[in-house]
């Protein structure tokens, strides 16, 4: 893998290992007058801080020639390492306020967000097993950042110098609460995050206790990106891309059909992981059921805000069962 590509003159993309089904995180330079500006920190581990290293030697710069990092979401391929590269850059961290407040809620002291998160799997119906073999991957992932940055907050609107281009500070939801999206109208130019990416489907594994309603926020959202003027897209994920109009219509697009096969399998009453079971795949490892689980959930919580889907009643072995409801609510916004 390429740790390194020049994108424009001033813009190099640098790709990270995220050790999942997406392989790599792509992390931004982007040079200025007065030096570099990094989007996107990473992983938390000395694997990824080395390659940052190795970056900076590549390019004929110092860790002090980062003046400023940006952080797009909260996600710890995105967020982990920002703290590190603080500390050694000296430079300024700004983010959303909803961005660091996620973080804190997951990655802090004295978290039980691991043990909130198996409550509510095995709520919505995830068998024994699989929580037994999801628990050590959910105590190791709260464990990953054990300090935060000092962030600044960047709010919607907010208009923020990159090289030689003025962007628009833009803030999405949907993959995830307060995601940032940078949008250079000038040269239709958008650092997008995974907001959209080309080619796979953004997941909604969604914070407890912040948006309720996720897909509901990622279609509107998503409608707004499907007008945007774009020229080229620059995705936390995969390759920088054109056509960022079609491939945002599209992803809502497989969503609404997602929504669909939910409703057309709810011939009776379910869990949500027996329709995951049904509309996705048995999950058989932790990150399977992690991100197809809280994929469901989100589905399922978007049908109750339509009032197409209706919670049952808690069975005798206490799980949570949905069953359709007589609606004739629109469900395409």
């Amino acid at each position: 893998m390429e740790l390194l590509k020049q994108e424009t003159e001033e813009i190099v993309s640098v790709k990270l290992p995220v050790g999942s089904v997406l392989q790599w995180l792509n992390a931004y330079l982007i040079r200025g007058e007065d030096g570099y500006t990094l989007l996107d920190a990473g992983m938390p581990d000395e694997e990824t801080f080395g390659l940052w290293q190795q970056a900076w030697r590549h390019l004929g710069i110092s860790p002090r020639d980062i003046t400023s990092i940006i952080i797009t979401h909260h996600h710890v391929d995105h967020y982990g390492l920002a703290a590190r590269l603080q500390e050694v850059t000296g430079a300024s961290v700004r983010m959303t306020e909803s961005c660091f407040l996620q973080a804190s809620r997951i990655w802090s002291a004295d978290s039980v967000y691991d043990e909130e998160v198996l409550e509510l799997f095995a709520r919505h119906g995830a068998p024994r097993h699989l929580l037994e073999v999801t628990a050590p991957e959910l105590k190791h992932y709260v464990k990953s950042v054990n300090v935060h940055p000092d962030a600044e907050f960047i709010r919607a609107g907010d208009k923020l110098a990159l090289g030689k281009s003025i962007f628009e500070a833009e803030l999405v939801s949907g993959h995830a609460e307060g995601h940032l999206c940078l949008y250079d109208k000038q040269e239709q130019l958008i650092f997008c995050g995974d907001h959209v990416i080309p080619k796979m489907l953004p997941n909604l594994n969604f914070t407890l206790g912040f948006d309720e309603n996720p897909l509901g926020s990622y279609f509107s959202s998503l409608k707004e990106h499907a007008e945007l003027p774009v020229r080229k897209a620059y995705p936390g994920h995969m390759i920088p891309f054109r056509k960022y109009n079609a491939r945002a219509a599209d992803i809502a697009a497989q969503y609404r059909q997602r929504i669909d096969d939910i409703l057309a399998r709810m011939d009776k009453p379910m869990t949500a992981f027996e329709l995951c079971c049904l509309v996705f795949f048995v999950p058989v490892n932790a990150e399977q059921l992690r991100f197809k689980l809280f994929e469901m959930l989100a589905c399922l919580n978007y049908l109750q805000s339509l009032n197409l889907i209706k919670p049952a009643e808690a069975g005798a072995d206490g799980r949570l069962y949905y069953r359709r409801a007589p609606a004739h609510a629109n469900r395409n916004p």
